[in-house]
């Protein structure tokens, strides 16, 4: 197996990072969720579904949109999930990466803060889901969704 180079992996990182930024702000419409990426995304869904019990925590590190934590969590899997790049994810409301702690307590209807060691999680739970929306020194920086009950800390 060949090494690459280092600038060689550092121009594809960038590569995809710029293939991934345009199509952001439409990520969940036909640009970013077309056959191709959901048949991706199928795959991946039942590798975590063959590969880890319901019991199970991930940490996904580039989240994009959350459509992947939605279907981790329907399946009973908890995790927490966090922003790569601004332009990546935008929640209702104009909700995103860097948003103060007070508008996320505004916009989100959270009705709690539980610390978390050096950060905080603003909590929203509504059925049988619990939403954790992660600030770090004011600012969102990443959000899980979690079984009712469930600690937001990790």
């Amino acid at each position: 197996m060949s090494e690459r180079s280092t600038p060689t992996i550092e121009l594809q990182l960038l590569e995809t990072r710029h293939a991934f930024d345009s199509v952001a702000a439409d990520y969940d419409g036909p640009r970013g969720n077309n056959l191709l990426i959901q048949r991706m995304r199928r795959a991946l869904w039942n590798v975590v579904r063959d590969e880890f019990p319901s019991e199970s925590r991930l940490l996904d590190l580039g989240c994009g949109t959350g459509l992947d934590a939605v279907e981790f969590a329907q399946r009973g899997v908890s995790g927490v999930y966090t922003l790569w790049r601004p332009s990546g994810w935008h929640g209702p409301h104009t909700l995103g990466f860097g948003t103060s702690v007070l508008a996320v307590h505004r916009l989100t209807s959270a009705s709690r803060t539980i610390r978390c060691g050096a950060y905080d999680a603003l909590v929203r739970d509504s059925g049988r889901a619990r939403t954790a929306y992660h600030v770090f020194e004011g600012r969102l920086w990443g959000f899980g969704l979690f079984g009712r009950g469930t600690s937001p800390c990790r």
